[in-house]
C-alpha cells in the first residue's frame, strides 16, 4: 500500500469519530434541502466550509446552517 492511501484511510477514520461533528455531503443534503452535487460545488468553490479526504467531502451541520 502506498503512503497516501494509508493517510487517507486514517483521515477518514478520524472524520467518522463520534463527537467531531463531521457529516457526509449526502447527510448534509438531507438537512439543507440542497442536492449533494450542489453542496460539492459549493465546497470546491470554497463557499461552504468542508474537509476533503481523498475524493469525499465532509462538512459540519453548523457550517451548512451558516451557509
Amino acid at each position: 500500500m502506498n503512503k497516501r492511501y494509508i493517510q487517507n484511510v486514517h483521515n477518514i477514520q478520524n472524520i467518522h469519530r463520534p463527537g467531531n461533528g463531521f457529516i457526509s455531503l449526502q447527510e448534509a443534503a438531507r438537512i439543507s434541502g440542497y442536492t449533494q452535487h450542489h453542496l460539492g460545488l459549493l465546497c470546491r468553490q470554497k463557499k461552504l466550509k468542508a474537509e476533503r479526504i481523498g475524493r469525499q467531502w465532509f462538512t459540519k451541520k453548523i457550517w451548512v446552517t451558516e451557509y
